[in-house]
């Protein structure tokens, strides 16, 4: 699934150096993929090598988050083959039957599912206290 860059959140980095970058949620993706998006970093951030965890933080720190404007609407790419959970209902709804299979998105049952994955994410990276 992570495998097509357009999968993750793009950001926009701010003129001023000493301002996060703020993450862009793409048009299409669904809140759960957005949410698996987020522990992801966090357990990349967890698992990351001492002497690169300053750099990773900083490299994937957010200041916060904002919705693709309708003059980006145009410029995202929407990754192919990915199950139907990862894509927004909103989005679904407004896409048309031959753009759906175009997407080639996958219906089939997964072994586990985006909330299975989500779930495990927060066990394993949130402290037990």
């Amino acid at each position: 699934m992570f495998k097509d860059p357009d999968t993750v959140s793009d950001y926009k980095e701010s003129q001023d150096i000493t301002v996060l970058p703020v993450q862009i949620i793409p048009l299409w993706r669904s809140s759960m993929l957005t949410a698996l998006v987020r522990e992801i970093d966090l357990a990349t951030i967890q698992l990351a090598a001492r002497e690169k965890k300053t750099a990773i933080v900083r490299w994937i720190s957010r200041s916060g988050e904002r919705h693709v404007t309708d003059d980006e609407k145009p410029y995202q790419r929407i990754p192919l083959g990915l199950h139907l959970k990862a894509y927004g209902q909103d989005f679904l709804e407004k896409i048309s039957i031959l753009v759906h299979h175009q997407l080639k998105i996958c219906k089939d049952n997964q072994p586990y599912s985006l909330a299975d994955v989500l779930g495990y994410l927060k066990k394993i990276t949130r402290s037990a206290s």
